[in-house]
């Protein structure tokens, strides 16, 4: 993203629900370098309901391009219940107080991922893709197996796993699309429990400037930023190469039962080894074919999520 130019603060700041983020509200920039800078809001991004590969008790599905080509649009929006664009004069008296608590995503079995993280989020969480909103692959960390379920948080909000995704982390901060190429607003979630106005980090300092604490939320959506749209180019390349192929994974369960995710689509390692010599030399110095690997090893992940699944379900038999 690129330096945006500075807002003025404005006369008032009116709230909405989801809607289009427009061009002359919380500003973002054009390339990786810049920080967003913080103006008026009258909207906020549209909100969308999560989605992910589905579980299913049926045979496994046939494995063709038109199912590829049928799967859902992946969602920008997850857990944010009241995003709204972040305002210099609505907001000035706003603080964040710290919530040790991940409950927000615990409805949340899967999040976007960018390809940066896939090294990290490969130890514990299977990476696997399914098409964005223009119906393009991304990728996305598989967080449970069954709907609105994250096996990675317990019943006290706690996270439970070595790594949270970026995508989380973020939270109760996100950018908005402009509608503008490479141009975002910053928004908040006004639901997120921390915000208030009596403790925690101030988001603007007296004279309306922003505050340290608000910098460094601004300093992390543009490193986000850039790391999307890194992993747009790396998502970009598969699809020229043919590489993604639509997958079942079935998941063996504690009490006998199979359970098959479908939905999604994996890297297929036949394709990636007839790689012309050109093409597998530009994915390895691109940094692409060490993400293809990670993903490729974390699909055994779904053994550990299968043993994160185990225990709650015997719960619940117990409760019925």
């Amino acid at each position: 993203m690129a330096k945006s130019k500075k807002s003025k603060p404005p006369a008032s700041g009116a709230k909405a629900k989801a809607a289009k983020a427009q061009p002359d509200k919380v500003r973002g920039g054009k390339s990786a370098g810049s920080k967003p800078a913080v103006g008026a809001a009258k909207s906020a991004p549209t909100a969308a309901e999560p989605r992910s590969p589905t579980p299913k008790s049926a045979q496994p599905a046939k494995q063709t391009s038109e199912t590829r080509k049928e799967r859902p649009a992946m969602p920008t929006l997850l857990f944010y219940n009241k995003p709204v664009l972040l305002n210099r004069e609505a907001h000035r008296n706003l603080k964040l107080r710290a919530v040790p608590s991940f409950a927000f995503a615990a409805a949340t079995n899967s999040v976007p991922l960018s390809g940066i993280e896939f090294a990290a989020a490969a130890r514990q969480m299977p990476i696997v893709f399914i098409n964005d909103a223009n119906q393009q692959p991304a990728p996305i960390a598989l967080l449970g197996l069954r709907k609105d379920e994250n096996l990675f948080i317990d019943a006290d909000g706690r996270w439970d796993g070595s790594y949270v995704p970026a995508f989380i982390r973020r939270y109760p901060y996100v950018l908005g699309d402009k509608g503008l190429p490479d141009e975002f607003n910053v928004c908040i979630d006004e639901e997120f429990p921390g915000f208030n106005t009596e403790e925690g980090d101030p988001l603007f300092n007296e004279d309306g400037s922003e505050s340290d604490a608000l910098k460094r939320a601004m300093d992390f959506l543009n490193a986000y930023q850039a790391d999307a749209k890194r992993t747009q180019a790396f998502c970009a390349e598969l699809n020229r190469l043919d590489l993604l192929v639509p997958q079942v994974i079935t998941v063996n369960l504690k009490d006998g039962k199979k359970s098959n995710l479908d939905g999604f689509s994996l890297v297929d390692e036949k394709r990636l080894a007839q790689l012309s010599d050109a093409d597998a030399g530009n994915l390895l110095r691109s940094g692409y074919l060490g993400w293809i690997y990670a993903h490729l090893l974390s699909t055994h992940n779904v053994n550990e999520l299968a043993r994160r699944l185990d225990p709650r379900m015997t719960e619940t038999r117990k409760s019925a």
